[in-house]
């Protein structure tokens, strides 16, 4: 009877053992959206799961497979969609894929910032598609993944409020730009404290151009899109800033937004975080 019981647990666990091994994996394949990051597939290489897919070819993929990328170094960040790798013993432009260029000062500055922290071994996915990034010079689009946990350098951008999607392009920025664009419009903005004491001048005392005045301290100020030369607390106010032309010059309704140092929107009042000036040729305080 025990010699019974003995061969019939023998058995079973072959049995197991060969289902475990017999089955199939289609990791590679698998075509739906993740949160990101990186998995281990069937054959010991990682697969790069995103909200948008990874273009490979004139493909689509998520998850992209390792093997389909190459091992790169980001050494420097020349723009906020453009970075330098090391590749192949030489340097690289890489322009981000889906990645929109005419985006808000603000979101550029933060952008850099933030890319910095990608700095250092990283997956590259291109198909080599030649492409002429601002100031001239040569590269190739592409998507990049940080190494160390398979993070997307693009979609970490745009979750951080520091870039958009294009679908305008040659190097499949269609397959994914409508989708990095749509993401960017879900993002809630982090807010910090709330504007007080504001005064728009629309001709400053010292050279006849726009001032803004406003608390809290050390706040970037953009108005219509461009960023104002922040000059420290004056007149009471912990922030001035100040721009090359009148008040006037930037129009009716003009649109500012105001950033803190940890780059989150100042709250205006009611609640919004921009706030229209009527007309930017008269003054206007708060």
């Amino acid at each position: 009877m025990i010699r019974k019981l003995f061969t019939l647990v023998i058995c079973c666990l072959l049995v197991a053992s060969c289902t475990k091994g017999g089955g199939s994996s289609d990791d590679d394949n698998n075509s739906g959206s993740g949160s990101g990051g990186s998995t281990e597939g069937a054959a010991g290489e990682r697969n790069f799961t995103t909200e948008c897919g990874t273009v490979i070819g004139e493909n689509l993929r998520n998850p992209a497979n390792e093997r389909e990328g190459v091992d790169v170094t980001i050494t420097s960040i020349a723009s906020h969609n453009v970075v330098i790798v090391s590749r192949d013993g030489g340097q690289q432009l890489v322009r981000l894929r889906g990645m929109r260029n005419d985006i808000p000062d603000f979101q550029k500055t933060r952008a850099l910032n933030l890319a910095r922290q990608f700095l250092g071994s990283a997956i590259l996915f291109t198909d080599g598609c030649a492409t002429t990034v601002s100031g001239g010079g040569e590269g190739v689009v592409g998507e990049l993944f940080r190494a160390s946990d398979g993070t997307s350098l693009s979609e970490f951008l745009i979750l951080n409020n520091a870039g958009d999607g294009d679908a305008t392009g040659s190097c499949g920025e269609n397959l994914v730009g409508v989708c990095l664009a749509a993401l960017a419009e879900e993002v809630q903005p982090e807010t910090g404290a709330t504007v007080s004491n504001f005064l728009w001048k629309p001709q400053s005392d010292k050279d006849g151009n726009l001032v803004v005045l406003l608390n809290p301290f050390g706040a970037t100020i953009v108005v219509n899109g461009v960023t104002l030369n922040s000059v420290g607390p004056s007149n009471g106010r912990g922030t001035t800033a100040r721009a090359n032309r009148s008040g006037g010059s930037f129009g009716v309704n003009v649109k500012i937004q105001a950033f803190d140092r940890q780059g989150r929107f100042l709250v205006w009042p009611g609640g919004v975080t921009e706030y229209t000036i009527p007309n930017g040729s008269q003054r206007l305080e708060f």
